[in-house]
């Protein structure tokens, strides 16, 4: 059970950091845009 907890929680960390990536590269575009 606790494997499977470490797995849900791998699953979230990357979305996380994909979450941060793309919210960071969405600003880096819009202040170039400007």
């Amino acid at each position: 059970m606790e494997s499977f907890d470490l797995h849900i929680s791998g699953i979230y960390l990357q979305l996380v950091f994909w979450w941060v990536i793309e919210t960071v590269r969405w600003k880096f575009q819009l202040d170039i845009g400007e």
